[in-house]
């Protein structure tokens, strides 16, 4: 039976999808049980002979207690080791499964996941979902989930691609018991964000004794008009209907049941399809062209990172990138179009240059000026649009434009009669704009390159 309730839930665009193990085993993951053999497996094998060799490491596992073993396998073997061999078998899984690609296309505000891998991120990039930020289980790292956060995954039980600071891999007992009953920021967190949004339950057992603490917590905050929704396993049919119950009562969570066959969950993602053809998917662009992403540009690329480093952080520049940055500025303060005033553009370089470096070297600024016109100047043009500026004999600069380039010209009264040496094949775009006299635009063309004369009153010179 479709729920029409959870469709709207989704299409909101507010809810968050909590994504746990079972979609990361559909991409081909290791489970609890592989992970930890796989892990010993890893290890040194003087090391793994003599994590076998112990008892507690051997009732746990027959138990299905995988945090006791793997704190047998940090006692042995070291935080270190055991982290590497960890972080080894799960960066062999390349590309996110079915499931994950599923739960990535659906309008969800943002992610939790119980998983250390990456593939969540890899499926929203692969569905042209740019910017979603993963965060880790650090103080620092949580607060990026509280208010009205949006793009991002939560690791709450840390990342293998995130670095040790901000995320610690939530392994061993002690682990899980600093994570969940110690109070801590994550538990806190997640059981703020639970109980404020609306959250569908992917690939989760409701098996982790302690997160199922949490939710019983968020179920006595919660109201049941607006409950938590959880995709479960063999919970359809009259047997299982006490126990959907419960799941309401208790964590205020409604259950949308499926079959497993044979331990398959094949039922889940035909079932997560029909849901897809009720949703409003990301992948669904309405019949425009799929917008791509901007190219990179190294040198703005380049100024973002002095903006980072020296405006923040207070690195020296050296003279080199001074004058790029001036130069960049030239460039920009050009593009907007317009004439330019000489003193204007020395003003404003001044008081930019004085933020960077704490005092004011004219001289030095403006030879430095002059070569960075001078270089631009010396650029071959095809194209001109520019506005001559006023009659009061000073120099001003204006926009030249070449492919994807914009390059300064210098333009200056001349007293004699104004002449335009152009390049063959060249066609230029005057706006003349004398004072007291309406703006007239005058274009030229010519095939050879020579002199035109002009008798038009605003004497003006180009100096290629």
């Amino acid at each position: 039976m479709l729920r029409t309730d959870l469709v709207d839930v989704i299409n909101s665009g507010a809810a968050w999808a909590f994504v746990a193990s079972g979609a990361s085993i559909d991409a081909g993951a290791p489970g609890w049980s592989d992970l930890t053999t796989g892990t010993v497996a890893a290890l040194d094998e003087v090391l793994s002979a003599r994590i076998l060799a112990q008892s507690a490491y051997v009732k746990a596992f027959q138990r299905g207690d995988y945090p006791e073993c793997f704190a047998v396998i940090e006692a042995v073997a070291g935080r270190s080791e055991m982290e590497g061999a960890v972080r080894k078998q799960l960066s062999a899984v390349p590309n996110p499964g079915v499931l994950l690609k599923a739960v990535a296309d659906w309008p969800f505000r943002g992610y939790v996941t119980t998983n250390y891998d990456s593939l969540l991120e890899k499926a929203l990039g692969q569905q042209g979902e740019l910017g979603w930020i993963p965060v880790g289980n650090s103080a620092d790292e949580i607060r990026k989930v509280s208010a009205d956060a949006d793009h991002v995954v939560w690791h709450m039980q840390g990342s293998i691609d995130m670095p040790a600071p901000d995320s610690k891999l939530v392994l061993t007992e002690r682990d899980y018991t600093e994570l969940y009953l110690h109070e801590g920021p994550v538990a806190r967190q997640l059981q703020s964000l639970l109980a404020q949004n609306r959250v569908v339950f992917i690939g989760f057992g409701f098996q982790d004794a302690e997160l199922v603490r949490v939710l019983k917590r968020v179920g006595e905050l919660t109201t049941p008009a607006r409950p938590l929704y959880a995709y479960l396993p063999d919970m359809s049919g009259a047997e299982h209907e006490l126990e959907v119950k419960q799941y309401l009562d208790k964590y205020n969570v409604d259950v949308i049941p499926y079959r497993t066959v044979d331990g398959s969950h094949e039922q889940l993602i035909e079932r997560l399809k029909v849901y897809q053809a009720f949703t409003v998917r990301r992948s669904m662009n309405y019949g425009r062209p799929t917008l791509s992403a901007p190219s990179f540009d190294a040198q703005t690329t380049s100024l973002l990172v002095y903006n980072e480093l020296c405006l923040r952080r207070g690195e020296k520049l050296n003279e080199d990138v001074l004058r790029t940055l001036m130069r960049a500025r030239v460039l920009s303060q050009l593009q907007l179009g317009g004439s330019h005033r000489r003193s204007a553009l020395m003003a404003d370089l001044d008081a930019r240059m004085r933020g960077l470096t704490k005092d004011s070297g004219v001289g030095s600024l403006e030879s430095d000026f002059n070569l960075i016109v001078g270089e631009l100047q010396r650029r071959p043009d095809s194209k001109l649009n520019f506005v001559s500026p006023s009659m009061e004999g000073r120099r001003s600069f204006c926009l030249v434009k070449r492919g994807g380039f914009a390059l300064p010209i210098a333009l200056r009264p001349f007293s004699r009669m104004p002449w335009i040496s152009v390049p063959s094949g060249l066609r230029l775009r005057l706006e003349l704009r004398p004072r007291r006299r309406r703006a007239i635009t005058y274009l030229v063309s010519c095939r050879t390159c020579r002199p035109i004369w002009s008798s038009f009153h605003p004497k003006t010179r180009l100096l290629r």
